[in-house]
């Protein structure tokens, strides 16, 4: 194999993984910009991706007989390591490649797809704008908020849900005999009975509490006589409560809450007072069809008081630039940029 095939080879396996996540509903708003910049790294990149999205698009399996939205987890942490080596690559001709990587993902459609809503294995998502509500086998309600994920398993002793992405909110049955457990990150909330909300994005976990009384236990390492050791932190909120566990795995003070603006977005609205801009940003980009990007870490940080509906996003980028030193632009796929104004 020469130098050249060898080079091919590569970009074409990065071009699979590629367009597994692109055309996942559970992409992450990390993994798109750092498409972005793959993309524009080299010209060979562009050239050869979009020769396999071409073909793939063409390929008759996928042309009404799977949707590929179907597969809610083609982008979660394992997808790569579990599916992807399932394909042999070679420098075989481009379509050929792409009727590989086909079959694997289809292989993925098959053994990750969804179950029947109120299955107690089941697993559900939802996509950009979608707010959906689940009955679970306790009748306890979850509100799954637009480009969520969730993991659901009832046994003898616990009822335990896995917020993979975005937001949800709970309304518990009480069962004292099993307790409900939602992971997050490296958090867990426990309770008995209650509604609560849990948000999970960049900036960490929230946790905000409208009825009853929730307990939270964070864990993170800390150096302990010289040696790192995983350290629990347990604080437990009430009504009218919320609580952030940060990406440092540390728990915030406990903070006052509004109990009218909890959980609002249930009903598409979202209100925001003295937020950073890349939590609101976090949340708009959920129920925006293109994307949001924050050019610099600078801004990220900039603190915005709004409130608008989930379906005037673009009417809200417009505020923002007017209210804060920033400008947005619509590139021509639809996506938004939002720069810091010249000057400021």
């Amino acid at each position: 194999m020469t130098s050249r095939d060898h080079n091919i080879e590569s970009i074409q396996r990065q071009c699979y993984e590629w367009l597994a996540i692109m055309n996942s509903d559970c992409k992450t708003p990390e993994e798109v910009t750092q498409f972005r910049l793959w993309l524009a790294a080299d010209e060979q990149h562009r050239k050869i991706y979009a020769e396999v999205d071409s073909l793939w698009s063409e390929l008759p399996v996928l042309q009404g007989e799977i949707d590929p939205g179907s597969y809610q987890k083609i982008g979660t942490p394992g997808f790569r390591e579990k599916f992807l080596p399932v394909a042999v690559f070679r420098p075989l001709p481009l379509v050929v490649a792409a009727v590989s990587i086909s079959f694997v993902v289809i292989v993925g459609l098959y053994l990750l797809k969804p179950m029947t809503p109120g299955h107690e294995d089941g697993d559900y998502a939802t996509r950009t704008a979608e707010i959906k509500e689940i009955e679970l086998l306790d009748e306890s309600i979850i509100t799954l908020g637009a480009l969520s994920a969730i993991e659901v398993e009832f046994t003898e002793t616990e009822r335990r849900v896995e917020l993979l992405s975005g937001e949800a909110f709970f309304s518990v049955e009480k069962d004292a005999s099993r307790p409900f457990v939602v992971s997050v990150a490296n958090a867990e909330i426990r309770v008995v009975g209650t509604k609560f909300d849990v948000r999970r994005s960049q900036g960490g976990v929230r946790v905000s509490v409208l009825e009853g009384i929730v307990e939270i236990i964070q864990t993170h390492e800390e150096k302990v006589n010289g040696v790192m050791t995983p350290v629990q932190t347990k604080r437990t909120i009430t009504a009218k409560e919320r609580i952030r566990a940060g990406p440092d795995g540390r728990l915030t003070e406990i903070q006052p809450v509004i109990k009218e603006r909890l959980g609002v977005w249930r009903k598409g609205r979202l209100i925001y007072e003295n937020a950073k801009l890349s939590e609101v940003i976090s949340d708009a980009d959920r129920y925006y069809p293109g994307n949001i990007i924050i050019d610099t870490d600078d801004l990220r940080d900039l603190p915005v008081s709004a409130a608008f509906r989930t379906d005037q996003i673009q009417e809200m980028m417009d505020t923002l630039s007017v209210a804060l030193p920033v400008t947005t632009k619509t590139l021509s796929n639809g996506d938004i940029v939002i720069r810091r104004r010249q000057g400021t």
